[in-house]
């Protein structure tokens, strides 16, 4: 939001004025009413963002000032004329913008959602019994006697690095697991 006309014509502040009236209210806020920067501290630092000194970026770091804050107080100081305000740009840090300008509306559009194929039916039939067979798996009703084959052994096999393979597998090609497992860690077979 473009700060206007509303401030008041007699005040021509610096950086260092500004630093010395927050450091005394900092250090005497019981000697002022209400809570809060005042107010005239307030125009004095919107004056100096006004000149093009600084940016509010600026001020709000070097003044040590909470961003909320700082726009609240200068929308309720500096009221923007109706013409002066436009819609905002669009950012990719919200946190660390100020607000430059104001939309006089809100904007709405139409998200449009793309239709989702169906499934044929030879696409369903083997999702069927894919999730079948995981939960015969996952059963813990079924006994491994019902889903395991009966030529089938469990080898454990730890190596000396301290790996291990547990698998199931078959009599016949033991011998070919064991060689490729101690073989992959450079293990003595």
């Amino acid at each position: 939001m473009p700060i206007n006309q509303n401030l008041p014509k007699d005040l021509t502040s610096t950086l260092g004025d500004v630093v010395t009236c927050i450091e005394h209210w900092r250090n005497n806020k019981s000697e002022y009413s209400g809570h809060g920067i005042p107010d005239d501290i307030w125009l004095k630092i919107f004056e100096l963002e006004k000149s093009g000194s600084y940016t509010a970026i600026q001020l709000k770091r070097m003044l040590t000032l909470n961003s909320q804050q700082y726009n609240t107080k200068k929308f309720q100081l500096i009221k923007p004329n109706a013409s002066t305000r436009k819609h905002p740009k669009p950012t990719a840090n919200k946190a660390a913008d100020t607000p430059h300008e104001i939309p006089l509306e809100a904007q709405f559009c139409e998200a449009v959602v793309a239709p989702v194929p169906a499934l044929t039916s030879v696409q369903t039939k083997k999702a069927a019994s894919t999730k079948a067979a995981i939960k015969q798996l996952k059963s813990t009703q079924q006994k491994p006697e019902d889903y395991l084959s009966t030529s089938t052994i469990v080898v454990e096999y730890i190596r000396p690095d301290g790996h291990r393979l547990k698998i199931h597998t078959t009599a016949q090609s033991i011998h070919h697991v064991m060689l490729s497992f101690s073989s992959a860690a450079g293990a003595p077979q």
